[in-house]
């Protein structure tokens, strides 16, 4: 799926000023080298000539999607809460944005035989949310094997590496006999407990196709 070039209106072209603005103004505070930055004013101004996503969606949440898309397609690790604090929008709508601008074509993913995608912002997740919980370290690594299992084999189900990690601790939790309640996790993470919940039965059910798992949300 593609963008369709046409004749942006002042609106968009408005927006897309206004998110080169923030780019700049958030680049250094993230460390972004300068290929970096030239890739994302490239986005959004191709961007700026579409009228399928600037429109209709916050520039924060645009330029934190375009920074995300543009660090995961060059296997740069950049810290989705990072970035989320530098421009003011929350990780999901960050995530769920990069994922839209993907699919649009406009940024390139570079081939590497060790891309990293998401899984090494997760393990920090696991290992930030393990201390914050006073976890063992064996959930620690569970937690991270299980995030490695699922990103493997159906990827569709790995959601923000803050969710993803709470929803590993609290199944390696249960496995390992040392369950912790998804409501202290779901506080922790800064998450709601309903939310957790149904993501986390999602993956149960899926992995429950390969092992043997009886975990009960």
């Amino acid at each position: 799926m593609g963008l369709e070039p046409s004749r942006p209106a002042p609106t968009t072209r408005r927006k897309a000023q206004q998110a080169l603005m923030l780019l700049e103004s958030v680049s250094q505070s993230l460390g972004l080298s300068q290929e970096v930055v030239d890739e994302c004013v490239a986005i959004i101004r191709r961007l700026g000539e579409s009228k399928t996503i600037l429109p209709w969606f916050r520039v924060e949440v645009t330029v934190g999607g375009v920074i995300h898309s543009v660090a995961l397609a060059k296997n740069i690790n950049i810290n989705l809460r990072e970035i989320s604090n530098a421009v003011g929008a929350p990780e999901t709508e960050i995530y769920q944005m990069s994922k839209r601008i993907m699919k649009t074509g406009v940024v390139k993913k570079e081939k590497s035989r060790d891309d990293p995608g998401i899984l090494p912002i997760t393990y920090q997740e696991i290992q930030k949310l393990s201390s914050a919980l006073g976890v063992s370290s064996d959930i620690e690594t569970l937690a991270k094997k299980l995030a490695e299992t699922v990103a493997n084999r159906n990827p569709s189900l790995i959601k923000t590496p803050r969710v993803t990690a709470a929803i590993m601790i609290y199944i390696a939790s249960v496995l390992l006999n040392q369950r912790i309640a998804i409501e202290q996790i779901a506080k922790t993470a800064g998450r709601l407990k309903h939310g957790l919940q149904g993501v986390a039965r999602r993956v149960i059910r899926y992995m429950a196709r390969y092992i043997d798992i009886n975990v009960y949300v």
